[in-house]
């Protein structure tokens, strides 16, 4: 049996009459995997229930205040938004990230823009995914700078990757559990990067992190800095099922996310049924209309690639600790729906 996955909600107009881009998926459904010990009533973020009282709510877990400028009324707010996802829609989207998987799926968050969401898109795509199949993603600070990954989520240490580093032999499992950082409402574990840090870390030491990480989860987003040239970003691309690119409603966001990708394309690194899109913004962010981003992206090339949008949501945007639990229902949804597209395609690709 297979569920079919809704296409990205792409609306050039926010008229629900205009087609989404053609973006159809098709995903195994298997019998969804519970974690031993524990019911699907233990994980009730994407219950059916949940969503009903969701749908009915909606109005109340929105924020309606226009954004984009004070000469934007709220009718053109409110149009702008990201499509809200039905009940329906998220079921197929949970059953779609609980896939069973061949091969651990190694997922690299990418832009060369910096502020463009990498981190944001990094905890809100790994936690939809470990809520919905019960743990097993880690995320990876891969920053050729001390990256903040770790300092935006709830750390319990200073530990880092330097103290991954340190251990030895690479597979030993003593001590994991005391370098990664726990994240208690959305169950990803992080990898933090070494604060102290003032230069990329090795292709062979980012070889022996991935090593030890692929040993003991099933799904591994790697987090990357800005410097396309570090050997880490490098080895990132290189090791990557999927590339998820964050942008936002803004000129100087796209378009070095275009040039990126261009220029990978002109390296000739396989792009085709590998990347994403992934548009979050905050309140500030908004400077383009819908129609006015569409044209950029074609003028661009990036409309052949899936766009998942995430709707604003105060609990991304105010700088605080980052907790899925404290995301609007709608927000939760929409990274359900990006994880679900970014894993289809990463079984693809393995």
């Amino acid at each position: 049996m297979s569920a079919e996955l809704i296409p990205p909600p792409h609306y050039p107009d926010r008229d629900d009459t205009v087609p989404t881009r053609d973006l159809v998926a098709t995903v195994a459904a298997p019998t969804p995997v519970t974690p031993q010990g524990a019911t699907h009533a233990q994980h009730p973020v994407f219950s059916d229930r949940a969503m009903a009282r969701r749908d009915q709510n909606v109005a109340a877990t929105t924020d309606p205040t226009p954004q984009g400028g004070s000469n934007r009324s709220l009718l053109d707010a409110l149009r702008d938004r990201p499509r809200r996802i039905s009940a329906r829609e998220l079921t197929g989207f949970e059953q779609a990230m609980r896939a069973n998987l061949a091969a651990p799926i190694k997922i690299a968050i990418v832009q060369t823009r910096g502020e463009a969401g990498k981190t944001i898109t990094t905890f809100g795509l790994g936690s939809a995914l470990s809520v919905a199949r019960g743990g097993g993603v880690a995320a990876f600070d891969n920053d050729e700078a001390p990256g903040d990954l770790a300092d935006r989520l709830e750390r319990s240490s200073p530990a880092s990757i330097a103290d991954l580093l340190a251990g030895s032999p690479w597979k030993n499992q003593v001590g994991l559990e005391s370098v990664l950082q726990h994240q208690a409402s959305g169950y990803i574990d992080v990898l933090a990067a070494d604060p102290h840090g003032g230069s990329a870390i090795t292709v062979e030491e980012f070889n022996a992190v991935m090593e030890v990480l692929t040993t003991y989860y099933r799904i591994v987003l790697i987090d990357s800095g800005n410097s396309t040239r570090a050997e880490n970003w490098q080895a990132a691309l290189d090791a990557a099922d999927v590339l998820v690119v964050p942008i936002k409603l803004r000129t100087d966001h796209i378009v070095p996310a275009g040039r990126l990708l261009r220029a990978l394309r002109d390296a000739g690194v396989p792009l085709a049924g590998r990347v994403v899109l992934a548009q979050s913004c905050g309140r500030d962010d908004r400077h383009l209309k819908p129609a006015e981003r569409d044209r950029i992206l074609s003028e661009l090339d990036l409309d052949q690639y899936p766009l998942i949008e995430i709707p604003t949501d105060r609990a991304l945007d105010r700088g605080a600790t980052l907790r899925w639990s404290e995301l609007r229902p709608r927000t939760q949804a929409a990274y359900a729906h990006l994880g679900a597209t970014v894993l289809s395609l990463a079984i693809k690709q393995n």
